[in-house]
């Protein structure tokens, strides 16, 4: 059986219209996608999703 039943898949969106670069804001929605691809049913009981920025800090 697979350690992984599910597939995570995150899309980015730039949002400019909430961003300022000149003051270096630069504002992101996210859509995540959790998809089961086990043969067995799971459940989802938690989640924590770690960003880092461009610059590679930890959010």
């Amino acid at each position: 059986m697979s350690q992984n039943p599910l597939s995570v898949t995150v899309e980015p969106r730039y949002l400019a219209d909430q961003s300022a670069p000149d003051d270096h804001v630069y504002t992101f929605s996210y859509t995540i996608t959790v998809t089961h691809v086990g043969k067995v049913p799971a459940q989802l009981i938690a989640r924590h999703w770690i960003i880092h920025d461009a610059s590679g800090h930890r959010q």
